[in-house]
């Protein structure tokens, strides 16, 4: 539907031509008649186009998807991305009834101190929730000001009757032990990038999800220069695993500790 000013004119041009079979000249008062009809006819197509954008809304992107917000009152918290607004918006009418689920995971989003939180209902019974708090680092005050914020933000949309526990996972460390070797590449460089990656991989784990042996793999046969790499080992808490998954409960969290590099002799 969106057409430029030159398209248009030149259709009404030719249109005109078709009827009357007469060109016309550059200048003239009939010219200035046919800019004039292409002006309105372009302003008509801008407007369709804009009115019928905020009724596909999942392709709203950007400020149209701040306005349609706003028209809910569903106004985008900082730096949260489209994605997200998006499902808060779609949701927006159970967001604003208390104590259901949608309502509350949505609350706990676009978290500050914490990375991620996992709210259990009944946990000891009626009126009784648990939330299991992951800060985004454990140094210092991050933990506790993770859990003032989960606090804060349930009060909003969790009954003043209800009992909520908040638990900081116990810290399950990882460590690996890995063989690698590459070819026309600086080792040493790809096993720092390994690392990062590996890293944020193990740290971004969720509640309920599994740490799996294939994904580390991949992601290291997937780094540019390696011909080889393989698990040979795993510790949990100093525990060897065998397993190729391994669940993350919510009263735990995988850390990664470090990696011992073997040089595969190819």
């Amino acid at each position: 539907m969106n057409k430029t000013f030159d398209d248009i004119y030149k259709n009404l041009k030719k249109n005109f031509y078709n009827y009357s079979k007469i060109n016309i000249t550059e200048g003239t008062v009939l010219d200035f008649l046919f800019l004039s009809v292409t002006e309105a006819f372009k302003k008509i197509y801008e407007e369709i186009d804009n009115n019928k954008t905020p009724h596909i809304y999942s392709s709203l992107k950007g400020a149209e998807l701040d306005s349609f917000g706003l028209q809910l009152g569903v106004i985008r918290v900082p730096n949260e991305q489209d994605d997200s607004f998006l499902t808060r918006i779609m949701t927006w009418k159970l967001s604003n009834e208390k104590s259901n689920l949608t309502a509350i995971n949505n609350s706990l989003m676009n978290l500050q101190y914490a990375s991620y939180v996992t709210y259990v209902p009944l946990t000891q019974g009626t009126a009784t929730a648990t939330a299991y708090v992951i800060p985004k680092s454990y140094n210092e005050d991050i933990p506790q000001k993770a859990i003032n914020e989960v606090m804060y933000k349930l009060k909003e949309t969790v009954s003043p009757s209800t009992y909520i526990t908040y638990i900081i996972p116990n810290i399950k460390s990882i460590k690996l032990i890995v063989y690698i070797n590459g070819e026309n590449t600086d080792l040493n460089l790809a096993k720092l990038n390994l690392k990062t990656k590996i890293k944020d991989y193990i740290n971004n784990i969720a509640p309920g999800d599994y740490l799996s042996i294939g994904a580390i793999n991949k992601i290291g046969v997937n780094e540019e220069g390696i011909s080889y790499f393989k698990i040979e080992q795993i510790y949990i808490d100093n525990q060897e695993i065998k397993d190729l998954e391994v669940l993350q409960k919510t009263d735990s969290k995988f850390i990664f500790e470090d990696i011992t590099w073997w040089n595969e002799t190819l």
